[in-house]
């Protein structure tokens, strides 16, 4: 990854400036502070580190709000290094989120959460699914095919 400093990374739909530090990364007051390798550019594996910890809170905090909004239970919160899955459900209601999805958009990173809530109550991609999903992001579609168009953009980290 060959990002020079007084650059940008995603979060959250939007380009947040980059800018070298010498300590552990961070993010604060809109601005990614990332220490460099020794070639000059940015630590790959600190962005990571980073994207996780945001992905983690982010996440679980979103999780909670439309869990109480559906009326379901989740079981733990997983974060993983997944590149083709923005999100997992199993049957034992314990739900994994890819660090890379908070590069999206707050629209998208709703409706992968609903997505995944919704398989607590309908395992499976069956009609009452989708209808589940439709109650609380009625343009479900929409984002889903905007995902896509992301998933190139996610993939270079």
């Amino acid at each position: 990854m060959n990002v020079e400093y007084d650059g940008s990374l995603l979060y959250r739909g939007q380009e947040v400036n980059l800018k070298k530090t010498d300590r552990s990364p961070t993010f604060s007051d809109g601005v990614f502070y990332i220490p460099c390798g020794e070639d000059g550019h940015i630590d790959r594996q600190a962005v990571i580190s980073l994207y996780k910890k945001l992905a983690a809170t982010l996440l679980t905090r979103k999780a909670v709000e439309f869990s109480r909004i559906m009326g379901v239970a989740f079981t733990a919160i997983r974060i993983t290094g997944a590149k083709t899955r923005w999100g997992s459900c199993n049957s034992d209601r314990a739900i994994s989120f890819s660090w890379r999805l908070v590069m999206a958009s707050d629209e998208l990173i709703d409706y992968v959460v609903v997505h995944e809530l919704s398989h607590i109550i309908e395992l499976n991609h069956s009609k009452r699914f989708w209808a589940v999903v439709g109650q609380y992001i009625p343009d479900f579609k929409k984002r889903r095919e905007r995902l896509k168009t992301i998933q190139k953009i996610v993939d270079i980290i």
